[in-house]
This record gives structure tokens, C-alpha cells and sequence, in this order.
């Protein structure tokens, strides 16, 4: 389910090669509680991000117009400071 990719600093990405299809299978409830309890962890995972200053995080969402980038964007930021 999970698109998640770690790419090496040396290492490509076609992002046409990516399929850009919801991954399905996943209920509205079962979505909004799984962002919840991730949430936490986003927080936690960014913090140490900030104080190691040592490494980057890109983050590309891919969608059409009225894809919901906007809001899904948004959403996450609720978890950060």
C-alpha cells in the first residue's frame, strides 16, 4: 500500500514511472486514524530532523488539479511545528 520510496543521494527517480493512482483498499475511518497515530511519529521524526541539520526531506505529491495536494499538505503540517 504504502509509496514510500528511500532514494540514495547518488540515485535517480522518474517520477513518470511512478504510478499516480490511489492505492484503494483504505476506509475513511481506517485513513483518518492511521494519520492520526502516524501523526505523532511525523512529529517526533521532524524534530529530529531540525536539531540533526545534517540531512533533507522532499516530499512530492503528484495529482491534477483539485487533487487535493493543498489539503493533504496542510494536513501533515498540523503534526509539525
Amino acid at each position: 500500500m504504502s509509496q514510500a520510496r528511500r532514494i540514495a543521494p547518488d540515485e535517480r527517480l522518474a517520477l513518470d514511472k511512478v504510478g499516480a493512482g490511489a492505492p484503494g483498499g483504505l476506509s475513511r475511518e481506517d485513513a483518518e486514524a492511521r494519520t492520526r497515530r502516524l501523526g505523532s511519529e511525523l512529529s517526533e521524526l521532524h524534530d529530529l530532523l531540525f536539531y540533526a541539520a545534517t540531512h533533507s526531506l522532499l516530499v512530492v505529491f503528484q495529482a491534477r488539479d483539485t487533487g487535493g495536494k493543498e489539503g493533504c499538505i496542510r494536513r501533515l503540517l498540523e503534526y509539525t511545528n
